[in-house]
């Protein structure tokens, strides 16, 4: 078996609601469109949060479930912190600045989620060493989660372009607020220890600015220089796969990822804005009862 070539990873780093899933979706679109002429070019797509998928319901916390509209009666946690949720939401509002009331939460994996996370972070090391390009799509909330994804990719022997993705606390509320799939303060909280913990030098800085399409166009720029350099090695294994088979199945799974993302999409703000027609009608109603009170006290 000839010996792999160099791959190459593409890591976005930002802070929760900053727009890095759409980022990588469309750059994954057009990296796919890149590989047409050489599937070995091919990018597989992986994500922090495809732990997630890997979690049965009943292991989410009773927080991310009434958020989502999920099954509470599934839910093996009764309270918060019990030690049978795989992550928990931590407040931590006025925890650096007692005068503060802006709301501010962290993601807090269990023993479990940890170990998991750390596996699948090696994983990713794994598949970059066997030759295979990675875009991940990160969140390097904790230090050691950043140390984990840095060693895994120098380990490997990649190249890697780390693109770091920022974005005004005012915005990153408002678009966690519009999602409603995202607990309320991870945004704010996110925005200052994301980009904390380093894990490479950064090739390049997205910011709310920058539209998605001049974003991707410059990191496949960044690409262009950084596969020029990349020594393919001599007699390297051709895939067995035609060409155009490859891209065509990898053109069917990522419109099916991205379906199943926008129809996750719509039933959680569906959901949300449910609950909060909900809330409004209770509110209205308990003033409506003040009111007719009040009228009744008055008259006596």
């Amino acid at each position: 078996m000839s010996s792999p070539r160099r791959a190459i990873a593409i890591v976005v780093n930002g802070p929760s609601s900053a727009g890095k899933s759409t980022l990588c979706t469309a750059l994954h679109r057009a990296l796919v469109r890149r590989c047409a002429t050489d599937p070995r070019l091919a990018f597989f797509r992986v994500s922090f949060d495809d732990f997630l998928y890997a979690v049965h319901p009943s292991m989410l916390p009773r927080s991310f479930l009434e958020l989502t509209g999920g099954d509470l009666e599934g839910c093996a946690s009764r309270e918060p912190h019990d030690g049978l949720a795989c992550f928990e939401y931590v407040d931590m509002t006025g925890a650096d600045d007692e005068d503060t009331t802006d709301r501010l939460a962290r993601l807090e994996l269990s023993e479990a989620g940890e170990r998991f996370l750390k596996g699948q972070t090696a994983g990713w090391g794994k598949h970059l060493e066997l030759g295979t390009n990675l875009l991940i799509d990160a969140f390097l909330q904790e230090k050691h989660w950043a140390d984990d994804l840095r060693e895994a990719i120098h380990n490997s022997g990649a190249k890697v372009i780390n693109v770091v993705m920022t974005c005004n606390e005012t915005e990153l509320e408002r678009r966690e607020k519009q999602r409603g799939d995202r607990f309320p303060g991870m945004a704010r909280h996110s925005a200052d220890v994301v980009h904390k913990h380093k894990h490479g030098e950064t090739d390049l800085g997205i910011d709310e600015t920058i539209s998605t399409d001049d974003a991707v166009n410059s990191i496949l720029h960044r690409l262009d220089g950084l596969e020029a350099s990349v020594n393919d090695t001599p007699g390297q294994a051709a895939l067995s796969a035609p060409p155009g088979d490859v891209i065509k199945r990898l053109q069917r799974a990522m419109e099916s990822r991205s379906r199943l993302e926008a129809e996750n999409r719509r039933k959680l703000q569906l959901d949300s804005r449910r609950k909060e027609e909900g809330r409004n009608q209770r509110e209205d109603e308990a003033a409506e009862r003040r009111r007719a009170k009040d009228v009744v006290e008055a008259r006596h």
